[in-house]
């Protein structure tokens, strides 16, 4: 997001630190099963516990909580577990439980890593963040070139990431449902107290604008959309759009 964060940007560093923190079981310098083969497996909400420890060890006692996609499953937790150390909330792209598409794509992702090709696991999960539309925009006049796009991509996850790793992290966004352990989706969902804003995608076929909207209603909060052509990926693509929602809700 380096055109939403920075100096004079809808996450001003200029008024705000910005803390995003590798979660446990990532192999981006965090302990995770890339390390031990006996890590046990996580949920999102241990990982919101353990992005609470940071806090605590940084002395911040509460913070505004923005995220997209995994990130936005985090921060919806991080609010319902922690709801004196939220001050704002923005949801991109997420939904407050993990339903059987968004499974059935990662489990297909997990089969693909655990046959030895992570790389097609990867541009798999390329195509469910993508749209048609935004294929035919850009390769319309050379349509090998989007053979060639997931290639690459798949390719270059190989070389930063885990197998293990990715495992644990597609698992834990399977499990995800805000509504575990605190009777149900639509009773956790109204016991959201922090200003919350949740934002659809028009064009996401893994997370369906129509069901963040329904989750901003259960909520009672305010819902946004994001016009892409690019599907999922939007909330990282449309900076200008993900700018003038989080400027319009205060932030």
């Amino acid at each position: 997001w380096n055109e939403v964060v920075g100096p004079g940007r809808a996450l001003d560093t200029g008024r705000y630190y910005v803390i995003s923190a590798n979660v446990p079981g990532s192999c981006y310098g965090s302990s995770g099963p890339h390390q031990d083969p006996g890590f046990p497996q996580l949920s999102l909400r241990d990982m919101v516990r353990a992005q609470a420890r940071l806090l605590d060890h940084l002395g911040v006692p509460t913070a505004r909580v923005v995220g997209g996609s995994m990130g936005g499953m985090l921060a919806l937790e991080f609010a319902l577990e922690f709801p004196k150390r939220t001050q704002a909330l923005a949801v991109f792209a997420a939904p407050a439980r993990q339903g059987p598409w968004a499974r059935a794509w990662q489990h297909l992702q997990r089969e693909a890593a655990r046959r030895g090709d992570l790389a097609l696991g990867r541009a798999l999960s390329m195509l469910s963040y993508r749209h048609p539309a935004g294929f035919e925009q850009r390769w319309a006049d050379d349509p090998v070139q989007a053979e060639r796009y997931l290639d690459h991509q798949g390719a270059k996850f190989t070389r930063r990431f885990s197998a293990a790793s990715y495992e644990l992290l597609t698992r834990a966004m399977d499990a995800h449902d805000v509504g575990r352990g605190r009777g149900g989706l639509e009773a956790a969902l109204a016991r959201l107290s922090a200003p919350a804003v949740f934002v659809g995608i028009d064009s996401d076929l893994l997370y369906p604008a129509a069901e963040v909207r329904r989750t901003a209603a259960a909520a009672r909060s305010e819902y946004a959309e994001i016009t892409s052509a690019h599907g999922h990926d939007g909330f990282l693509i449309e900076s200008d759009q993900v700018s003038r929602i989080l400027r319009a809700f205060g932030f």
